[in-house]
């Protein structure tokens, strides 16, 4: 169809110039410069409050949802951290103290009679302890105190903060938690230390992440869940003592038959083994090992409609295997070596497994939906699609091949309702939210400043696609 290039049209086309071009160069989502080099200490002055003995507890969780079970142990873990790197005080081991908590049934009511009951089973002068409530979607209110075991006076607090979910999942309100309560406890931090306290590495939230999923896993007796994320855990921050400890008991555990008990009666052990492979299922067909990134800045595609006054925008997405996906073949590892020793591997009728599990072999489609969105915060245009992935398995390893670097199409944009610094936002995949999908450890979901490289497939891979009838 032939247009006619009017004053007005010019006009048109020099303005979505500027706006695209703004959006490029202007909104780019870029990495924060990270200096890695190490801040040197000391990171406090004085005695650091040593000889202080304190326990730090969870945080007790109110209104959480079941995807939202793991934050007080990531608040634990995070606190704890904290003290120890940022103080002399002894601080209590959180596995030690949970057994002896657990075993002694010890309530942790935050009143005088529980703070001495813990303070002496844990043999600690001072209680960390606290709440966090989820008042509404998205936001959450933290509060936290230290008290004396002995007499009941509170020597230090956190008074109620609310933040978000992204501002806890950053770790930065407990960092200021942290600074408040050392500087209560008569701990004075130098110029080091408060530098050193508020930088915090995405490797190291990504642990304490995965380590606090974990522990609340094991809680909730779900052994292939607790094992992928300890995993992670340790991909992430292979320093992580508590995590590759857990790692290890559990690992052994299941290697030795799974059950860290002898079972004499065939029968049982074989349930047994068959509920740890159907959890093997499970949890990986609920969190599959790929993670979406996407490039969240715009920019035209073909020319602009000028009689309609529209113009196409197109934003670059790919699947990608996630760090779980290593996880998922190290439980895989472990799980095979201990069915290996039984023995009864065979007899049991698991000769097939994992190899006819709906886990591998043909294509999922994960349906994407996502929004284009101008500075004014308005949705104007939305756009679905699918992106696909699929996991093949050969001698027990596992390859993953999905679908790479496509370019994706929001059709027929109205020219007015650009402006500067346009941007991509994913709402849901498979009809779960982006929150929902961070909270439930779903397919990842990543912005990034552009793609990474086209990876080479590997041969095993492309051959098996003609026999899935894959294009």
């Amino acid at each position: 169809m032939s247009m006619k290039k009017s004053n007005s049209g010019r006009h048109i086309l020099v303005i979505m110039g500027v706006l695209l071009a703004g959006c490029a160069s202007q909104g780019k989502i870029a990495p924060s410069p990270v200096n890695d080099e190490p801040i040197i200490g000391p990171y406090y002055s004085g005695d650091g409050g040593a000889g202080i003995r304190i326990a730090i507890l969870e945080p007790e969780g109110k209104n959480l949802t079941e995807g939202q079970e793991w934050m007080p142990s990531f608040i634990q873990g995070m606190l704890t951290s904290d003290f120890s790197a940022f103080s002399a005080m002894i601080i209590s081991d959180r596995q030690n103290l949970g057994r002896v908590l657990a075993e002694q049934q010890v309530s942790l009511a935050q009143d005088a009679e529980a703070s001495q009951s813990i303070g002496k089973l844990a043999n600690v002068r001072y209680i960390l302890a606290g709440s966090l409530e989820n008042i509404s979607s998205g936001e959450f209110l933290l509060q936290l105190a230290v008290t004396d075991a002995e007499s009941g006076i509170r020597r230090a607090s956190f008074e109620p903060r609310l933040m978000t979910e992204a501002q806890l999942r950053s770790a930065s309100v407990i960092k200021e938690a942290s600074a408040e309560m050392l500087a209560q406890m008569g701990v004075e931090l130098t110029d080091a230390g408060r530098a050193a306290l508020q930088r915090t590495q995405s490797s190291e939230i990504e642990a304490a992440i995965a380590l606090a999923r974990g522990l609340t896993a094991e809680k909730n007796g779900n052994a292939i869940e607790t094992l992928s994320y300890l995993y992670n855990a340790v991909s992430y921050d292979s320093s992580l003592l508590e995590a590759s400890g857990l790692l290890e008991n559990l690992s052994a555990d299941i290697a030795a038959a799974g059950t860290g008990a002898f079972i004499a009666n065939d029968l049982e052990a074989q349930n047994k083994w068959k509920g740890i492979l159907d959890e093997f299922e499970t949890f990986y067909t609920a969190h599959p090992p790929f993670e979406f990134i996407y490039v969240p800045i715009p920019s035209q595609q073909g020319k602009t409609d000028y009689e309609a006054g529209t113009a196409d925008l197109k934003f670059e997405v790919t699947l990608r295997e996630s760090v779980e996906f290593k996880a998922m073949q190290n439980v895989l590892s472990t799980i095979t070596a201990g069915l290996a020793k039984t023995g009864s591997r065979d007899a049991w009728g698991f000769a097939s497994w994992p190899y006819r599990t709906s886990l591998f072999g043909g294509y999922k489609n994960y349906a994407v939906v996502a929004e284009l969105k101008n500075n004014r915060d308005e949705s104007i245009s939305t756009v679905q699609f699918a992106i696909s992935g699929r996991l093949v398995i050969f001698r027990n390893k596992i390859y993953a091949d999905s679908k790479q670097n496509v370019s994706i199409v929001f059709q027929r944009v109205k020219i007015e309702s650009l402006t500067e610094n346009l941007s991509v936002r994913i709402i849901s995949i498979n009809g779960i939210t982006t929150e929902q999908a961070a909270d439930e450890g779903f397919i990842r979901i990543s912005a990034a400043d552009k793609l990474p490289a086209k990876k080479l497939r590997n041969l095993l891979v492309v051959l098996s696609r003609d026999f899935f009838n894959i294009r």
